[in-house]
């Protein structure tokens, strides 16, 4: 697949590939073993070819229920074997569709709302995370997790695994932030019909933004209820050496 295939997936459907980021004792993660992406919905025939060149077997669906249904994931199409989701809508009935329409949203507040989230994320993902790890330790081919963004469910999720490898927070942070590459608003996820008036779009500007302090506010509310991220891993997620030992074997190059 040629670099410009891949800055065109990364673009449209923020897909992109772990691989490439230092981690544990001078090793960096293998490439062509896991990805990271968007809704997956509403591909073009070209973008299908593309990823089914790569040979992912498993997805992992990070989204909702509604998520799932209005934009479904092709994953019988990608050429993948097993499709995980789990059952399960925002609690309050609360959805990114509806926070995006509220009037009463300035910036400010927008990015605090942001913050709280990322500091709720981990630990209401339990769940997904733990099936996330057992697939890529159980190897059976490439694996993709996603969400609707790519950004915050993906990105939390890509952090938790780069930071089981020990890779550094600065490239973990680089990761994260490569979404900025991403067309979010023109992607199947977001689009809409009509565009939000540029006055509302700068109230919600901090939703789609892909910000450091956001993962620096996951991390601290980590350390906060689970002690350490390797507490967390060990601990809430419930993985054993065993399990980081076949993580970076599978993983590290």
């Amino acid at each position: 697949m040629t670099q410009d295939t891949l800055k065109q997936l990364a673009r449209s459907i923020n897909l992109r590939d772990l691989g490439g980021v230092p981690a544990h004792g001078g090793a960096e993660v293998k490439r062509g073993v896991v990805y990271r992406s968007a809704t997956l919905s509403g591909l073009s025939a070209e973008q299908l070819t593309a990823i089914r060149a790569l040979g992912i077997r498993s997805v992992i669906d990070f989204r909702y229920n509604r998520e799932r249904a209005v934009h479904p994931t092709p994953w019988q199409d990608m050429g993948c074997k097993h499709y995980w989701f789990r059952d399960y809508d925002p609690s309050g009935g609360g959805d990114l569709k509806s926070l995006l329409s509220d009037e009463t949203l300035t910036a400010e507040k927008s990015r605090t709302l942001m913050i709280r989230v990322y500091e709720e994320l981990p630990f209401g993902h339990i769940e997904a995370l733990r099936r996330l790890f057992q697939t890529v330790v159980a190897g059976e081919g490439a694996l993709l997790f996603h969400c609707t963004a790519g950004k915050d469910r993906t990105g939390m999720a890509a952090a938790l695994i780069l930071s089981a490898l020990d890779a550094p927070r600065e490239a973990i942070l680089a990761d994260y932030l490569a979404t900025v590459e991403f067309e979010i608003l023109a992607s199947p996820g977001f689009r809409r019909k009509q565009a939000f008036p540029p006055e509302h779009l700068e109230k919600i500007r901090p939703i789609f933004a892909a910000d450091g302090d956001y993962l620096d506010a996951m991390f601290s509310a980590i350390v906060k209820r689970a002690g350490s991220v390797r507490d967390f891993l060990y601990r809430t997620l419930e993985l054993t050496d065993a399990d980081l030992d076949a993580l970076r074997k599978r993983l590290l190059a």
